[in-house]
């Protein structure tokens, strides 16, 4: 995974923090779950776990970590600007410690194409805070969502704090089933993370031909590349304006 945040050098981040939530976002996508190697302990890990979830808990994963952007995983964003350790524990107590504004700011960014310019400042934002009415006009001016996606982010900036603590709820209760795989996971990590330092360090002649956009990054403030072991693809990019949150 490319997460791209804002041209300074590319760096490699081996943190587990970018795996959790991917693992989450294959636990609600059996097809693409499908597409890790045969007999992967990852891909058997995954549909034990997701046979473990009970039907409430179940759809409020796929609400969460459903569809082609997820709206969860915007949050991996968040999990770049943390200072030390990317754990998934990290992770989880800074999205506790966002005010709910903030919680709000970084859930939008979910759902934002680069370069659309919606209001994010704290009076916006503040005006959906509950008012559902005021919410949904602010989705349907804005982001032109539609169905389930414009409904429930609607009842997020009405109510971001029940947003929080059910994505929270979610979060704790997937990081307790990690534990045991967590260490031959972060094993294959850092044996692609070293791979990728050796490809990227200077002097470079020709970046990877697999990075995203032929590997132009010259607009963008900073670059993580994060290694997945929950990934079937070779590489997915992610970037968004986090100078506005």
């Amino acid at each position: 995974m490319a997460i791209a945040t804002g041209g300074a050098p590319l760096r490699v981040d081996a943190s587990p923090a970018y795996d959790f939530l991917h693992s989450m976002a294959l636990l609600v996508n059996a097809s693409r779950a499908a597409r890790l190697p045969d007999g992967s302990p990852w891909r058997r890990w995954l549909a034990e776990t997701e046979g473990a979830l009970d039907p409430l808990e179940r759809r409020r994963m796929r609400r969460w970590f459903g569809g082609q952007r997820p709206l969860g995983i915007s949050y991996a964003l968040l999990a770049t600007s943390l200072s030390g350790d990317h754990t998934a524990d990290a992770l989880i107590a800074a999205i506790a410690d966002l005010t709910p504004v903030d919680f709000a700011r970084w859930l939008l960014l979910s759902v934002v194409s680069q370069g659309n310019d919606i209001p994010l400042d704290t009076p916006a934002l503040l005006r959906c805070q509950g008012d559902l009415p005021a919410a949904m006009r602010y989705v349907d001016r804005h982001l032109r969502l539609t169905g389930q996606r414009r409904d429930y982010l609607a009842r997020a900036l009405a109510e971001p704090e029940s947003a929080r603590q059910e994505l929270l709820a979610l979060l704790r209760r997937h990081e307790s089933a990690m534990r045991a795989i967590e260490p031959a996971a972060r094993d294959e990590r850092e044996r692609a993370a070293e791979r990728l330092r050796t490809l990227i360090a200077p002097p470079v002649a020709r970046l990877p031909a697999w990075l995203p956009r032929a590997a132009d990054f010259s607009r963008f403030s900073s670059v993580a590349l994060a290694p997945l072991v929950f990934h079937p693809r070779a590489v997915t990019p992610y970037s968004a304006d986090i100078s506005r949150v």
